[in-house]
């Protein structure tokens, strides 16, 4: 066989070329230190603390992001063909300043840990594709006298991953102490060659921290052919634009004299705080020409005025006219064989067409499951695309002739819809237009029809009305509306409580505890406790499909999926153990028994129940003993001193209302005592509280109730949320005295 070495070796030549050029890890890492530590930053020179910050934990006196990068195509040879692949260079620095004022600070910053060298690079034959990140770290420590020590960072520890090529680093701060200034940077190097996609170049900046900022400045720097989107928000300052003799783009956000932000309980910072999002791609002509879904004629590129919200709702609709993007043919076909005649699904009431047809899409979304990336802990937490199942949807909704209107809307736990800035910044949903409005929301399995999103209610919604043309042309009216809000009557936790003292050990409690829930209480104890198996044969029954066997592709697929159902059956103990170590905050001494009694995934409630004894609930005091009965409602703790002041408006999950319903039998040969304190009526317009207690015969009865009446309130509110929270954890310190009889 005779081999054309020549060509070989104009193959192989760039590519040794190219590696003898490349600067070695620490050639890198000096070049940065030099240009980080010898460059002159005005920003950087200060080390005073003004005095009203004297008492807090650390301060930031300076914090600086620098990001460089730059893109263009170069054409790799593939052996067999040629292909024009993106190359991406980019560089970051993130630098800061902190003053360490008390033990906590130090704590936290003495100690760095970041990734070390990120290498996804693949090869083919001779050909490498490029995808490798470094990291490089530089620490000084400046003393009270002025003193500046440089850190040794060659003696960072370093963690290599035996999966891959990847390498993670921690390195301990040596002789940092409360009064010194730690000044560190941590510096990135990134030379990626492949697609560019904008979300992996998206960086999104808070304008506040837990520490008081003095000055801060952000800068991005961008090759002139690389398209640049950026938006500030919530009082975000501008990006101060420029261009040097490159012709680089360059966006500085600058700022002074940033106040500290307390974690708060149920906040939303990207609705409350500060911030800026800024990303960048680029594509060559070549990829253009070849990626599917790129369009050289993108508004955005035409008219970077236009809001980025409505660019990506013109390209939604039309995707509408994708044939790739079908209706979804099985659960209209389905639904109308449920009915078993036509007749009898022409007269059916809609609400039950459009339970049977929802639960067939849950059916034909969730009852599938690939092998390769097969967890039997995960699949209840799957997801289904919202965006194109709304597509379907509404396709299908449209062959049916029923009316309907797709909901464009964002978390209220996110950015506003107003401030979208990426394709994932909304979901959609659909509105069935009929004697009263029905809801299809496409997330989780558990989630049920009519069930709106606790993160979607109250908010704002973009509201696309289709009309179809033809089997690929939809037009769409526009308008706006508002989702609505559940009340507290919608998201109920009931518990009832049946409590023993243990015979062999009076410091030993055996509980037995039935829990119904509804609307949003229930979700996360369905995902925990139901297990996959049971919710796909209820699923398939419900709908009068196939069961796993028949709808299995083949036997191998079927039996690995059986075995795995059959495998992970045995942890569902395991979901109940870690339900009640939530609930009590502590592990049960036993799991006696437990169950679920209704699921809840086609019907409004979820029961469960489970028996099980703990200890630390009573303490022995000589001949008596001392329960701690308020740890009968679960773990609740009182607002701290320094959360008394609220900053940001309060978003809690929902409008809600528990209860707990106890019965305590009282061994013979004591009583109770001391229960008149377990009393309690609190009640204001942001909701309720309320406790009473009373004894049966021997036994003792308690009633309690928490209500919170909105999802939303302003921070004016506060004190008077504060106040619920602060009953609840009063009651969940209470005791009482299990006394003995002479």
């Amino acid at each position: 066989m005779k081999i054309n070495f020549t060509l070989l070796f104009i193959l192989i030549f760039p590519i040794i070329l190219f590696a003898q050029k490349q600067a070695t890890y620490n050639q890198k890492a000096e070049e940065i230190k030099k240009n980080v530590w010898d460059k002159q930053n005005p920003m950087f020179e200060a080390n005073t603390v003004p005095e009203k910050y004297s008492n807090e934990s650390a301060v930031v006196l300076a914090r600086s992001f620098d990001m460089q990068r730059t893109a263009g195509g170069k054409f790799k040879f593939m052996i067999i063909t040629a292909a024009s692949i993106t190359e991406i260079n980019k560089s970051t620095t993130w630098r800061e300043k902190i003053k360490i004022n008390d033990k906590a600070a130090l704590e936290r910053y003495s100690t760095l840990e970041y990734d070390k060298i990120i290498d996804k690079t693949t090869s083919f034959l001779l050909v490498n594709v490029k995808d490798k990140k470094e990291v490089f770290v530089g620490v000084k420590i400046i003393k009270p006298n002025g003193k500046e020590v440089i850190v040794n960072t060659s003696e960072e520890v370093i963690l290599a991953n035996s999966k891959n090529k990847d390498k993670s680093g921690k390195l301990a701060i040596p002789d940092l102490q409360v009064g010194d200034i730690i000044d560190y940077y941590i510096s990135t190097v990134q030379i990626k060659q492949g697609s560019d996609d904008e979300s992996e170049n998206r960086y999104t900046f808070l304008l506040a921290d837990e520490y008081p900022i003095l000055s801060y400045s952000y800068k991005f720097q961008y090759g002139k052919k690389i398209n640049v989107f950026n938006m500030s928000t919530n009082g975000a300052p501008e990006a101060e634009v420029s261009t040097n003799e490159a012709n680089d783009q360059i966006f500085i956000y600058a700022g002074k004299n940033v106040p500290k932000y307390v974690n708060e309980i149920w906040s939303s910072p990207y609705r409350e705080l500060p911030y800026f999002c800024i990303s960048s791609y680029f594509r060559t002509k070549y990829d253009q020409m070849t990626i599917p879904g790129v369009n050289p004629l993108s508004k955005l590129d035409r008219d970077k005025k236009i809001s980025r919200l409505n660019n990506y709702l013109e390209d939604f609709k039309a995707s509408f006219f994708n044939r790739f993007i079908q209706k979804n043919d099985f659960i209209k076909d389905h639904t109308e064989d449920y009915f078993k005649t036509n007749k009898a699904y022409k007269n059916a009431p809609l609400d039950s067409i459009l339970k049977v047809l929802y639960n067939n899409w849950k059916y034909s979304t969730f009852s599938y499951y690939s092998l390769t990336e097969f967890d039997i802990n995960e699949m209840n937490y799957r997801t289904a695309n919202s965006k194109l199942s709304t597509q379907k949807m509404c396709k299908t909704l449209c062959d049916m002739e029923i009316p309907h209107n797709i909901l464009v809307v964002s978390s209220r736990f996110s950015n506003s819809l107003d401030d979208v800035f990426e394709e994932n910044d909304f979901k959609t949903l659909i509105r069935v237009n009929g004697p009263k409005s029905v809801y299809l929301c496409f997330d989780r399995i558990n989630l049920g029809l009519n069930e709106i999103p606790v993160d979607f209610q109250g908010e704002k919604a973009v509201v696309l009305s289709p009309r179809k043309r033809g089997d690929y042309n939809y037009v769409f009216t526009q308008s706006t509306s508002t989702i609505p809000v559940t009340t507290f009557n919608d998201n109920v936790l009931a518990e009832r409580l049946k409590v023993d003292f243990s015979k062999d050990n009076m410091q030993v409690l055996t509980i037995n505890r039935n829990v119904n829930e509804i609307g949003l209480m229930k979700l996360s104890d369905q995902l925990n406790l139901c297990y996959v198996e049971d919710i796909d044969k209820e699923i398939t029954l419900a709908t009068f499909n196939e069961d796993l066997k028949k709808r299995s592709t083949d036997r191998k697929y079927y039996n690995a999926v059986q075995a795995a159902f059959d495998n992970g059956r045995k942890d569902i103990k395991k979901h109940f153990i870690s339900e009640i170590t939530d609930q009590y905050e502590q592990e049960p001494k036993d799991l006696i028994n437990f169950k679920v009694n209704s699921s809840g995934i086609l019907t409004s409630k979820l029961e469960h129940e489970s028996s099980f004894t703990m200890e630390n609930f009573v303490k022995k005091a000589g001949g008596n003993y001392i329960l701690e009965v308020g740890k009968l409602i679960g773990k609740v703790s009182k607002v701290e001193a320094d959360k008394k002041i609220r900053q940001t408006n309060i978003y809690m999950p929902a409008a809600r209302s528990l209860s707990y319903d106890i019965k305590v039998n009282v061994p013979a040969g004591y009583k109770f005592t001391g229960i008149e304190a377990l009393n309690t009526n609190i009640t204001n317009t942001s909701g309720s509280f309320n406790a009473t207690a009373k004894i049966d015969g021997a036994d003792l009865i308690l009633n309690v109730k928490r209500i919170y009446n909105v999802a939303y309130l302003d921070k004016k509110a506060w004190p008077e949320v504060s106040d619920l929270i602060d009953a609840a954890g009063n009651f969940f310190e209470q005791k009482v005295l299990l006394e003995k009889l002479n």
